[in-house]
């Protein structure tokens, strides 16, 4: 709403006019909303997100690569598929890159549901963010929603498993 001539002949708006009608009333503070402490969470982390490894796929082919390299090494792969309007995703974003610089020998994935949707697709995804655990190109287990502590007791779990030698997908010898 503009208003015309009150104070001088230039148009101001309503909230300029607010102030110099009210000039002792506080003015109104937005509310802090968790998507805002999580961006500013990610600000402060500085380099530290810099230095975190999520390997961001950008094609079919990248994956399919990517996919086959985890089949020979015996690296936990977190696959965390994820797309660019999902606000939960983007809570689980500062989450994901300190996970990434906690667990060296776990490889973290990023996998946008709208540019790679076959792939989406081809592990059942069905809402976001939805994370796979994957040892040896196999499901290991997922887990949907942002559930950071459960992620994290997951990755501990399977990465504990593997960093000790134990392997339930390796054949018992006989």
């Amino acid at each position: 709403m503009k208003i015309r001539g009150i104070y001088s002949s230039k148009t101001i708006n309503s909230m300029e006019l607010y102030i110099k009608t009210f000039p002792n009333i506080p003015k109104i503070q937005p509310k802090v909303t968790s998507f805002h402490r999580a961006t500013t969470k990610r600000k402060r982390m500085g380099n530290k997100a810099s230095t975190a490894k999520i390997i961001e796929m950008q094609s079919a082919s990248q994956w399919r690569a990517q996919l086959e390299a985890s089949k020979q090494s015996n690296k936990l792969l977190v696959i965390d598929f994820s797309a660019t309007w999902c606000g939960p995703c983007k809570w689980m974003e500062p989450v994901i890159e300190e996970y990434a610089n906690l667990y060296a020998d776990v490889e973290f994935i990023k996998i946008d549901v709208d540019t790679l949707e076959d792939v989406a697709r081809q592990f059942k995804v069905e809402a976001m963010p939805t994370f796979v655990l994957v040892k040896k190109g196999k499901e290991i287990c997922r887990l949907v929603g942002a559930k950071k502590t459960e992620l994290q007791k997951l990755i501990e779990k399977h990465r504990t498993l593997i960093a000790f030698g134990v392997d339930k997908f390796q054949p018992k010898p006989s």
